[in-house]
This record gives C-alpha cells, sequence and structure tokens, in this order.
C-alpha cells in the first residue's frame, strides 16, 4: 500500500494505492488519524482509484475515521470508489453512510 497526501487548498487529498486489508489498514489509519489531528476547519479526501483489493479490514478502518471525523467536525469524503471498494461498501450497505463524490476537488 502506497500513500500519498497532497493538500489542495483547504482540502487533503490522500491517494491510496495497492492492497487495503488486514495488513495494511493500521498504516492507513495512523496516517489518516495524523492528518486529522490537523485538519480542523478542513476536507480530507481519500482517492482509492488505485485501490486494488479492499476487505473488512479496510473498510473497518474507513468507517472509524468516519466517526472520527465527525467527532472533530472534518468532512470526510472517499472519490474514486470503483471495483472492489465499490462492490464492499455496496454489500455492506455502508455506501450511501460515506459521501461519495466523483472529483477530489
Amino acid at each position: 500500500m502506497k500513500v500519498r497526501v497532497e493538500e489542495i487548498g483547504d482540502a487533503a487529498i490522500v491517494h491510496l494505492s495497492g492492497d487495503f486489508n488486514l495488513y495494511t489498514s493500521e498504516m492507513v489509519r495512523l496516517e489518516l488519524d495524523k492528518l486529522l489531528n490537523s485538519a480542523e476547519g478542513k476536507r480530507i479526501i481519500v482517492d482509492v482509484s488505485e485501490v486494488q483489493f479492499f476487505d473488512s479490514a479496510g473498510l473497518a478502518t474507513l468507517v472509524e475515521v468516519l466517526k472520527l471525523s465527525r467527532n472533530k467536525h472534518v468532512e470526510f469524503l472517499l472519490t474514486g470508489v470503483q471495483g472492489k471498494v465499490k462492490d464492499v461498501l455496496s454489500i455492506s450497505r455502508l455506501i450511501d453512510v460515506f459521501n461519495v463524490i466523483e472529483k477530489p476537488v
């Protein structure tokens, strides 16, 4: 899993690529948690368009960060939702819980 953060205006865009699973979810959670702690009044947009594998551990990480972002009043969005990520979000019926956008900015 590769994580790249790009700051554009009031948004931190987090580009994820590779497998988002049990072995990589902790790394992603730590990176997103770090952003949450410095993102008051900002938006965090997670780009999952290059995620090749996505399982329940990745889903749990996104749900956890969504909950934390709401507590900190930070807008948390997903973009690039397709393939495995879309399948898992749809099957779990959580796709409507997340704010999904077409383009990051």
